[in-house]
């Protein structure tokens, strides 16, 4: 940084006219002048000078803990899904679509007209029934029902077909008949019953044939017609099945199919930590029982996906283990999909099921030692972990529980809530560190009691704990700057500056400042020295004149929406660091930074 010579005095300005975002990890001394190591509610506006962000309201009360919070989308519009206590409402429409939902946190995906989600208890999906209303079914109750078997003789040889779902112990075996058999033996040998026999093209009732249980046969009174080639007898049954569970203790779900998102894995059954299976061809009602994975030791569990170029990437959680692993598709000889995964990186694993999200094209989870990306290229697979988060690692970090963190990405920004704090990252603001790997600019803000969020219609929407559905403001709106109804302090501290030398006491002669007009706006400025801990110099308002808004309780004259100029008019003698603070804390006020100028001289040596 310069120092300007103002005049024989030697006296010299530290100017601060560009903005980043926070550092928290860096000693406050040498924080870069740009940044600030300890500024709370504050956001960089579109031209990345600091503002105070706006506030949020309730917009309804479920009065229970909101564990999941997603958007539903249809051919009609799109309305907010909302997991509160034990029981799963449409956002606008007052009967729960169930209760008996898990109370814990829940994921969930749209596929085609609906939802579905997961809560480690059931497998649900939500849909808009012919009347224009949400419902909720159990997947299991409308599951795909696999032809197990097709081209079968009466005695039992034939081809292997669709395997077993998981969701459903129903089954269709498809018969040749000979025209002389009566005995008809199904593909498996103990089933529970037998609920549809189709021969010919007829559905039979039950008086025209007997089932054995336990031997898994039909017997037909009359033996059905030749078939000549073509399958004509069609039986559907039931045979035991435990695998329904395997898909309801889910609870983390990814969409991918090669270069299409065509199929669904599931995978956080407690269970089986390090098994996810695999959807059918566009089919979330369809699990064959083949189409499992186990993804390295259990010794580590899944934590999520993410998608990146044409593969999936599957993050474990920290372990022996390797906390990275490759998905990609190809077909076989004989056409038919797979889906090979491959060992990568053993890097940083991932503590939260719920802190996923993409920024831009780079995907982002949060680990024990802070938030990183998943990075590398399509042409050789290669993909490599590293920290995007060092400014925020020390004061993130400590944050207990972070295994409940959670994320959203909306308008080019990572928001990470966790504890009612927020960390947010602003694609939009990159810069190289130490290390040459670019950061992201990081703000922070408190005070926002989020369970669950999610990104709707450009906003921020998000459940509490006590069950609010609340919505973040826009800065425009009128009476955007309080948090229902209450007031949040924001504030942007410079770094402690030496003033160009450590060998010299300062005295600060002045401190002038350029703040945003706004219709109401107000400001104290704080100063802090080697000699004093932090004393309020000045205070006064940057309001101006809003015939749309006017409080007369604040009230000018001033109509011209240029920057507010003004000096503190406060000297600070012989002190050898200093610095600054600008803090709003009145409700329904606003606050944004534009430049600040410290004006001193060198003073005594010190001892």
């Amino acid at each position: 940084m310069a120092y300007i010579n103002l005049t024989s005095e030697k006296q010299y300005v530290q100017r601060i006219d560009k903005f980043g975002g926070v550092d928290f990890t860096t000693n406050e001394t040498q924080v870069p002048i740009t940044r600030s190591p300890d500024a709370v509610n504050m956001i960089a506006d579109e031209k990345f000078f600091p503002v105070k962000r706006a506030g949020y309201e309730k917009l309804h009360d479920y009065f229970e803990h909101i564990y999941g919070l997603f958007t539903m989308e249809d051919e009609i519009g799109k309305t907010l899904i909302v997991h509160s206590g034990d029981k799963l409402y449409a956002y606008g429409q007052e009967e729960a679509l169930t209760i008996d939902m898990a109370k814990s946190a829940s994921t969930a995906f749209l596929f085609g007209d609906a939802l579905y989600i997961l809560d480690g208890y059931k497998y649900r999906k939500v849909f808009r029934n012919s009347e224009g209303l949400f419902e909720c079914m159990e997947v299991c109750s409308e599951a795909f029902v696999p032809t197990t078997s097709i081209s079968r003789t009466p005695d039992g040889a034939g081809t292997a077909f669709e395997a077993v779902n998981l969701l459903t112990p129903k089954r269709i075996n498809s018969f040749l008949g000979n025209g002389s058999s009566t005995l008809y033996q199904l593909d498996t040998g103990s089933i529970q019953e037998v609920t549809k026999v189709v021969a010919d093209g007829t559905e039979l009732t039950s008086d025209k044939y007997s089932v054995d249980i336990e031997n898994g046969t039909v017997t037909f009174l009359s033996a059905p017609k030749d078939g000549n080639g073509v399958d004509n007898v069609i039986i559907h049954f039931t045979a035991s099945s435990d695998g329904r569970e395997d898909i309801n203790r889910c609870s983390i779900c990814g969409i991918y199919g090669g270069e299409n998102d065509t199929r669904i894995f599931l995978s956080g059954n407690p269970m089986k930590p390090n098994v996810d299976w695999q959807s059918g061809l566009y089919d979330p009602t369809y699990f064959p029982d083949t189409g499992y994975t186990k993804i390295g030791s259990d010794a580590s569990p899944i934590m999520g996906y993410v998608r990146h170029y044409d593969a999936q990437i599957i993050i474990k959680g920290s372990g022996a283990d390797a906390t990275q692993w490759l998905r990609t598709f190809m077909l076989d000889e004989e056409l038919n999909p797979m889906f090979p995964v491959a060992q990568g990186a053993n890097a940083a694993g991932a503590v939260s099921t719920r802190a996923f999200a993409v920024l831009g094209d780079l995907p982002l989870f949060l680990s024990q030692t802070g938030v990183h990306a998943v990075y590398g290229t399509s042409v050789d697979n290669q993909r490599n972990i590293r920290s995007i988060s060092r400014a925020v690692d020390k004061r993130l970090c400590a944050e207990g529980d972070l295994k409940n963190a959670l994320a959203v990405e909306l308008a080019g920004k990572y928001y990470l809530f966790i504890n009612d704090h927020v960390y947010i990252a602003d694609s939009a603001q990159r810069y190289t560190d130490s290390q040459s790997s670019y950061q992201y600019e990081w703000y922070y803000w408190e005070g926002l009691p989020v369970t669950a969020a999610v990104a709707f219609d450009g906003r921020l929407y998000f459940g509490a704990h006590d069950g609010s559905l609340c919505r973040m403001k826009r800065r425009e709106d009128v009476n955007a700057f309080n948090d229902n109804g209450a007031e949040y302090k924001a504030y942007w501290t410079t770094p402690m500056f030496e003033l160009s030398t450590l060998y010299r006491t300062k005295t600060v002669r002045d401190v002038a400042f350029m703040l945003m007009p706004f219709a109401h706006g107000q400001y104290k400025i704080y100063y802090r020295s080697s000699k004093r801990d932090w004393e309020l110099i000045k205070e006064g308002s940057t309001s101006l004149l809003d015939f749309n808004d006017i409080d007369f309780n604040d009230f000018s004259f001033s109509g011209l929406w240029v920057p507010e100029m003004s000096r503190t008019k406060r000297k600070e003698r012989k002190a050898e660091s200093f610095q600054l603070k600008v803090v709003n804390d009145t409700q329904d006020t606003s606050l944004g930074l534009l430049g600040l100028e410290i004006v001193f001289r060198q003073s005594a040596r010190v001892k």
